[in-house]
């Protein structure tokens, strides 16, 4: 009878832990980066995104917190590309979008963490940025997103914050580089 009320109570515990396997949505454009995008002088192009040389290629496929919970890149894509889809959607939605630009972005993606603590969450996400003109490179500069967030004990409430988290750092990122004062002066036209 005592194996019977063990073993029921780790299969209830084991059943409260779950697993979440979540692939990230749809880029949405926001409010923020494509005014920063409307504020550029010319527009651009988005050439191809790819993981850094020396990163482990499941880098860029997915990403897990506390055990099997796992947030994957799009179906076929990676977060790499997933980058790249939510930079063209902010240019698209700011009209700064254009396949016959002399202006190039492409990027590699060289950071991808995510922890759900206890206590404390941090997330952070960072690519280098090639962007060329007609004449040259005009910028190569690696940027960073970062946040930190109250975790929650509870896998149930802190892991579904966490892939929040680290999915809302993707525009953050863009918007670094959209807002960026060396990628205006440098690429952009002299007005």
């Amino acid at each position: 009878m005592k194996f019977t009320k063990i073993a029921l109570i780790t299969v209830a515990a084991l059943s409260a832990v779950g697993c979440a396997n979540i692939t990230v949505p749809a880029p949405q454009p926001s409010m923020a980066n494509v005014n920063a995008a409307k504020q550029l002088p010319d527009s651009v192009k988005v050439g191809s995104f790819k993981l850094a040389a020396g990163l482990s290629p499941s880098v860029d496929q997915a990403i897990s917190v506390r055990g099997s919970n796992t947030l994957s890149a799009p179906s076929g894509q990676s977060f790499s590309s997933y980058l790249r889809d939510v930079l063209v959607t902010e240019l698209r939605a700011g009209n700064k979008l254009n396949e016959a630009s002399a202006i190039t972005i492409t990027g590699e993606l060289t950071k991808s963490e995510l922890e759900a603590g206890m206590s404390v969450g941090t997330a952070t996400l960072g690519a280098r940025f090639l962007v060329t003109r007609a004449n040259g490179v005009c910028l190569d500069k690696a940027l960073t997103a970062t946040a930190q967030w109250e975790s929650s004990f509870m896998a149930a409430v802190a892991v579904p914050a966490a892939f929040n988290q680290y999915t809302a750092l993707y525009p953050v990122l863009a918007g670094k580089l959209l807002g960026d004062a060396d990628f205006k002066q440098r690429c952009m036209s002299k007005q």
